[in-house]
């Protein structure tokens, strides 16, 4: 490892701690928190690893801490969390930190901007004259003056490959939860969208059609699809607490509105819900008598008061998903 490398990192680390850790009531200067951005700023857009291990690991409470302006960093950050968080699933990035609690730090970070983009929808990251200033290059995101509903996409991408790579339980336990409230979010802006644009707009003006809740659609398609993939295969079905998350974030997003959850009437994400919870207490049942115990009966338990709950909470969308599955076995 370069000894200038190194240097930096650390350099860079001990900034983050003084920024995210002060524990006094004084305020940073305008100044200051400029000269801080600018230098965190660049370092994320050279995309060190080193650096940007550091920068995450001690780092990681950046935008909880209500900073002005801290925004203007969100692109790069999400970006190093998506570098950061894939690759340390097969190598070891930093050699202080173990891979798992980087891939921890790294989910952290994520859960604490995931309602960012709905929340502040199609505002613009950075003004014009801002963007100018901060530096060329084919790294720098700002470049490409996203909105803040542009890093949804980036955000999804990096949650559901967590979902379908991560093996340890805690971890798996805080992409679920992070899964969750993005797919509420998702759907809350989405909805609120087209109830804004059906309401300005004449009833015949197509809006009627998928166009403004696509996003909220295609993000509960791809977070079922990777819980449902998984929930039963061994290494999900190991330890107790991962299939009651998987179960819980399950729950939860069959809360969702029926115009996401059965858009166009589509019932094919509700048939895979009820397919996959069915598999799962198969393939939990059907395991030789030595391998039962409590916790799987707790599982099987949970999986079957999941199937009720569902068919509580969604009633005729229910039948209409048992008339799908039968269909297409006949298929």
């Amino acid at each position: 490892m370069d000894g200038v490398a190194a240097g930096k990192s650390a350099a860079l680390g001990a900034l983050c701690r003084i920024v995210c850790e002060k524990s006094s009531f004084e305020e940073l200067s305008a100044d200051q928190l400029a000269q801080f951005y600018l230098i965190i700023h660049k370092a994320l857009v050279e995309r060190d690893r080193l650096t940007l291990c550091s920068i995450l690991y001690y780092g990681n409470e950046l935008f909880k801490l209500g900073l002005k302006g801290v925004e203007i960093l969100l692109p790069n950050y999400l970006m190093a969390i998506d570098i950061i968080l894939t690759e340390s699933m097969k190598l070891r990035l930093h050699p202080s930190i173990q891979e798992i609690e980087m891939r921890h730090t790294c989910l952290q970070a994520l859960s604490s901007i995931v309602s960012w983009p709905t929340t502040f929808s199609a505002s613009a990251i950075i003004d014009e004259s801002i963007g100018c200033k901060l530096g060329n290059g084919n790294t720098n995101l700002l470049e490409q003056r996203p909105t803040f509903l542009d890093l949804r996409q980036r955000l999804l991408r990096t949650l559901v490959h967590s979902l379908r790579n991560e093996a340890d339980p805690t971890n798996l336990h805080l992409t679920l939860s992070s899964c969750a409230v993005f797919c509420h979010e998702c759907s809350r802006h989405d909805l609120d969208v087209h109830s804004a644009r059906k309401t300005s707009a004449s009833s015949d003006a197509g809006l009627d059609s998928d166009e403004d809740k696509c996003f909220a659609v295609s993000a509960l398609r791809a977070v079922v699809s990777a819980i449902c993939d998984n929930i039963y295969k061994t290494q999900w079905t190991t330890e107790l607490m991962i299939p009651l998350a998987a179960l819980d974030c399950l729950n939860s997003l069959a809360a969702l509105p029926n115009m996401i959850l059965f858009s166009n009437d589509d019932m094919s994400t509700g048939s895979l819900i009820v397919t996959s919870l069915s598999r799962f207490i198969d393939v939990q049942l059907r395991k030789p008598p030595m391998y039962h115990s409590r916790d799987l009966h707790s599982s099987v338990v949970a999986a079957y008061s999941s199937l009720g709950q569902k068919q509580l909470n969604l009633g005729l969308p229910v039948a209409k998903i048992y008339l799908h599955l039968n269909i297409n076995q006949q298929v």
